[in-house]
């Protein structure tokens, strides 16, 4: 135990005045990636760009050589945060100029009146018939009874959902909601649950920029924009532009596994954000659409099982254009 407290270092940032622990010899660039710190790091850390300057005005570091600080500047303290490593604990000033600088976030956008809601996915309440010996039909041919009068003819149901199903008609007496996804000309079942749940039917639109990531809660029943968040896309620690992302995620070991966590967690953090302000709950969430350029949305909905390779291969072609779906269980 003492010896894996030994390993952990403190990295204090300032003016923030954020202190973060990280492991003994992690770099300054990653330790204020940890900290939510933004530090201008055009070539994603690899020391190219100069752009990471931070003063150490205190504690142990080690540092590689570089010619892109003058020697005026090394002697007043600075040092490029990529090339830098806490070897024990720092206290780091990050200049103003070394910052990802403050950015308007496109927040506002003309709003189309639609002639007709027509939303991919529908909750439908039914108070559906108990069975009795001349109307035995099984669980799920009742509910498809009731999906017909819809318009729903045929309707597949996946093991999650089926494995609830009985349970659920009689526990709820009968009275669900049921969550339906339209994908073409097939219809899914998604999602079951008791009573009327109807009204709770939200969406997130997310638009998946370079830079900033937008994201908008909507009431599909309504059409009506709950709640509106925007943020920095945590990628941009990794090098400001597509090019320099994609060569962290073909040379970086784990590089492409990094970067999509990095955008995961900035949806996330839009979701929770706009979840409080709007009173929804995470299972009344039951759609969402992503847009971005070719790169991102591959950092976002493949990178878990795609070689980095097809990164680097022009033109860029997207591997599929509708994201997947898992069954709510």
């Amino acid at each position: 135990m003492l010896g894996d407290m030994a390993k952990k270092v403190q990295v204090r940032f300032l003016p923030d005045d954020k202190t973060i622990e990280v492991d003994k010899g992690t770099d300054i660039l990653d330790a204020a990636i940890e900290a939510d710190i933004y530090i201008d790091s055009i070539c994603g850390g690899r020391g190219k760009c100069g752009k990471c300057r931070v003063i150490v005005q205190a504690g142990d570091v080690t540092a590689e050589k570089t010619e892109l600080l003058e020697p005026g500047e090394i002697k007043k303290g600075y040092h490029l945060a990529c090339l830098t490593k806490a070897e024990g604990d720092v206290e780091v000033l990050v200049p103003e100029e070394s910052r990802v600088g403050l950015l308007q976030i496109l927040m506002k956008a003309d709003v189309v009146e639609a002639e007709k809601l027509d939303p991919p996915i529908v909750k439908f309440y039914f108070e559906l018939s108990e069975p009795t010996l001349t109307d035995n039909l099984s669980d799920l041919d009742r509910l498809k009874r009731s999906l017909s009068d819809h318009g729903i003819e045929d309707i597949m149901g996946p093991l999650p959902v089926m494995r609830r199903m009985s349970n659920l008609f009689r526990k709820s007496e009968w009275d669900v909601t049921a969550t339906v996804v339209e994908d073409g000309e097939c219809h899914e079942l998604v999602h079951l649950q008791g009573g009327d749940t109807s009204a709770r039917n939200f969406g997130m639109a997310v638009d998946v920029g370079t830079t900033t990531v937008v994201a908008e809660l909507v009431n599909l029943s309504s059409g009506e924009i709950v709640a509106k968040e925007a943020a920095y896309n945590k990628q941009v620690i990794h090098g400001e532009d597509v090019l320099t992302r994609i060569l962290h995620a073909e040379e970086e070991k784990g590089g492409l596994k990094n970067l999509r966590m990095l955008i995961v967690e900035t949806i996330n953090y839009l979701l929770k954000e706009m979840m409080d302000e709007a009173g929804v709950r995470r299972n009344e969430i039951c759609y969402a659409a992503a847009a971005g350029n070719t790169v991102m949305t591959h950092l976002l909905q493949v990178a878990a099982w795609m070689s980095p390779p097809a990164f680097s291969m022009l033109p860029r072609t997207r591997l599929r254009n509708r994201g997947g779906r898992s069954s709510r269980n």
